[in-house]
């Protein structure tokens, strides 16, 4: 389980303008995601990394997956370990996944576990691990903000 801090101010991010391919395969079509950029650092050698990471904060995601390239950002040289997982995911597919701990910096420091996978292509914040460290996840489709609102 993640370890829960005091997050003591209220952090807004605009929701990302996305473009797609249309249904007739000629048109541009675009939706607004939950894309974020953040920090990330091992807090097992306090290692930072010093470009920012794009990550979707997905309400349908039960654990935080990242690709398994990431992990080497920050110091992590072998990704297989022990604690590894099975995850379903869309179209009956399977991402064996191996947990780690990381650092998120949002400004404030979160310590999270995520799971590395090697079919994993964007990294993904979900409800153990990142929604669990905030008393509010507020997708405001009508401003096109998300709202991430602390634990008081």
């Amino acid at each position: 389980m993640s370890q829960a801090i005091s997050i003591k101010t209220r952090i807004t991010y605009p929701l990302k303008k996305t473009y797609y391919l249309g249904k007739d395969r000629k048109s541009v079509e675009f939706l607004y995601k939950p894309l974020i950029n953040i920090y990330i650092g091992n807090p097992l050698n306090n290692r930072k990394h010093i470009k920012t990471i794009e990550c979707l904060v997905d309400s349908g995601a039960d654990f935080n997956l990242f690709p398994s390239n990431i992990a080497s950002l920050v110091g992590i040289d072998k990704v297989e370990n022990d604690s590894v997982v099975s995850f379903g995911g869309i179209g009956n597919s399977v991402l064996i996944g191996y947990k780690h701990k990381l650092s998120l910096f949002l400004p404030q420091k979160l310590n999270i576990e995520v799971y590395f996978s090697e079919l994993q292509h964007v990294p993904v914040l979900g409800r153990i691990g990142f929604f669990d460290q905030f008393r509010r996840v507020v997708f405001d489709e009508s401003r096109k903000k998300l709202v991430l609102q602390p634990v008081l």
